[in-house]
């Protein structure tokens, strides 16, 4: 099985600044800390008020078990950093989707705007 992919990218279109989030393929317990590290690591690098969130993990797959309490860690951090405003990418993947909702424990998906692509926002 191929290793997932990810990438926090910070991008200026005028005079809006976003943070965009991707995700694709599946994530095991070592791929969600270091998915958990980069994400603490941008939002520390920027004023994330000035920043509208865009979560894109529209072709991640379902994650291990064990991953499963880091996934929630990301979840708590998306929820309780404060953005301008705040778009999660609905997933592909039926399976995927309904896992994400399982594991939100605090809320995230009933505080942010659900688009069915990153370029309904982005673009």
């Amino acid at each position: 099985m191929s290793s997932p992919v990810f990438k926090f990218e910070k991008i200026l279109k005028g005079d809006k600044k976003y943070l965009y989030c991707y995700g694709k393929g599946f994530f095991e317990k070592e791929d969600g800390m270091a998915y958990r590290q980069k994400l603490l690591e941008t939002i520390q690098s920027i004023d994330t008020k000035e920043y509208i969130l865009v979560i894109d993990s529209s072709k991640t797959k379902p994650t291990t078990g064990d991953a499963i309490p880091i996934l929630q860690e990301c979840h708590k951090l998306y929820h309780e950093t404060e953005f301008k405003e705040k778009y999660f990418v609905e997933t592909k993947s039926a399976t995927t989707y309904l896992q994400k909702l399982r594991t939100d424990d605090v809320g995230l998906y009933e505080n942010i705007k659900l688009v069915s692509s990153a370029s309904e926002i982005l673009d």
